[in-house]
This record gives structure tokens, C-alpha cells and sequence, in this order.
């Protein structure tokens, strides 16, 4: 296959995932759980509220700056599937995709957040476990079969050029979920785990099945009675929106530095 046109096919692949300079970065907030699934619940503090309440604060930040246009996958305690979540991003049409957790572990001395982005390869023991809790409201477990945005609409393209847009699509938008995470994960201003277990991949449902960076974010363990007492607070949550926000911002320069952001 030419040069020229393998060059191409990488252009046209991944602008797809960048958002430009001179319009708002649409921003998909997803707070996990809702409705008759609480998610975890310990201390009387259930997840699905911690959930919202940190997006809707997060929500408040975006709206303030015009560099960002946020939209909720739920705005109130109501159930929606994991298919659901995945479908309304993709219908917005997201530049990046957040979804707000809190985590539960066997070891009530465990605390801080964790990172999560979509992987390629055979998580650890622990990650699956807690990659099963989450995707155990979803009919199934498509993880890399992810919607593919303009290639699926695509026309008139054979199949070996289908495949090679799939494969660079793909691993352009895991690139830059993995450098979400990092900047997230530089601007987080509470409870933070050690490096190692800071930033990690997980076969998420709604981190899979989205065509656009993602991220889902473990904000820290309701196990943990002293997290679980931190997360239920106000003050404690707009600390970690505040953080979120800067993260966001951190990624948002980062995106607008790159040279293939004049593609656009």
C-alpha cells in the first residue's frame, strides 16, 4: 500500500478524536449506577448518590468555562444500562468521556482514587474482579468491539482498508485516554494511591464501547470507613470536581499543542 496513503488513513483516523481549538470540547459526564442500582454502598453512604452529586458539581465547573460544553448521561437517581450510557455518548457525539465511580475492596484499609482507561490485554486478578462488578449491568461484554464512528459510515471502503482505519482508530483513541488519565491523575488534590496503582486498563463496558477518549474513575473506596466519611462530604466533593477541572484543562492545552489539531 502507497505511503501516501497509509498517511492519510492516519490523518483521517485520528481526527476524529480531536476536538478543535476554536470550539467548546464536549465533555460527557456519566455517574455510574442510579435508580435501584446503588452501586456500593457502606456506612450509609451509597455510591449512586456520590456519583451524581460529584458530576453535577463538575458539571457546574464546565458550564463556567467556555472552552467546554458538559452533557449528563443522567441528571437525577435513575437507572440506565450500560449500553444506554455508551449510546447517548456516542449520539452527543463526545470528545471525551468521564465516568464517576466509587470503589469497594475486601481490605477496608485500601483508599484513593484509581484511573481507569480501556486495555488490550489480560487484566490482573483484581482489576477483572472489579471490572466484572462494574459491567454487571450490561447484557453483554463487547469490549473491543467499540463503535467506530465515521468508519462504520463510511462507503465504498473494502475491507483491508476498513481494518487498518479500525486498528489506528482504536489505538489512537486508547493513546489518548491513557494521556487523559495521566492528566487527571497530575491534577488529583485528594486521596491518591502510589503511582503504581494510580492510573491502570480495565475492559469497562462504557470505556469500550465509546468512540472517543475515555476514562472511568474509581474516586476512592467506600470500604474504606475514613474515604467513605470524606466522599459523603461537600467540601470534599468539589475538591475532587475542582480536580477533575483541572485535569480537564491540563488535557484540553495538551490536545491543542498537537500538531495533527491542524487537521482540523
Amino acid at each position: 500500500m502507497p505511503i501516501l496513503f497509509v498517511s492519510l488513513l492516519i490523518a483521517f483516523a485520528c481526527t476524529s478524536l480531536w476536538a478543535s481549538t476554536s470550539a467548546p470540547i464536549q465533555i460527557i459526564l456519566d455517574p455510574g449506577h442510579g435508580g435501584s442500582d446503588q452501586g456500593a454502598v457502606y456506612f450509609g453512604v451509597k455510591e449512586s448518590k456520590i456519583n451524581l452529586k460529584v458530576a453535577l458539581l463538575l458539571n457546574e465547573l464546565l458550564i463556567s468555562d467556555k472552552r467546554f460544553s458538559p452533557h449528563l448521561t443522567r441528571n437525577k437517581d435513575v437507572s440506565l444500562s450500560l449500553e444506554e450510557r455508551a449510546e447517548i455518548a456516542n449520539l452527543k457525539k463526545g470528545d471525551i468521556f468521564l465516568s464517576l465511580h466509587a470503589n469497594a475492596y475486601e481490605k477496608d484499609s485500601t483508599k484513593g482514587v484509581e484511573i481507569y482507561f480501556q486495555n488490550q490485554l489480560p487484566p490482573d486478578e483484581e482489576v477483572l474482579f472489579l471490572a466484572s462488578k462494574e459491567n454487571e449491568n450490561t447484557k453483554k461484554h463487547n469490549y473491543l468491539n467499540w463503535p467506530l464512528g465515521f468508519v462504520n459510515d463510511a462507503k465504498g471502503l473494502n475491507s483491508e482498508v476498513t481494518s487498518i482505519l479500525q486498528d489506528l482508530q482504536l489505538n489512537s483513541r486508547i493513546r489518548y485516554s491513557s494521556q487523559l488519565a495521566e492528566s487527571l491523575g497530575e491534577h488529583w488534590q485528594v486521596s491518591k494511591r502510589s503511582e503504581r496503582h494510580l492510573i491502570k486498563q480495565a475492559p469497562f463496558h462504557v470505556i469500550s464501547n465509546v468512540s472517543m477518549p475515555a476514562n472511568l474513575i474509581e474516586m476512592g473506596y467506600l470500604t474504606n470507613k475514613s474515604e467513605a466519611k470524606n466522599l459523603k462530604s461537600k467540601t470534599y466533593q468539589k475538591k475532587i470536581a475542582n480536580s477533575l477541572y483541572l485535569g480537564l484543562i491540563n488535557y484540553k492545552d495538551y490536545i491543542d499543542k498537537s500538531p495533527l489539531n491542524d487537521l482540523d
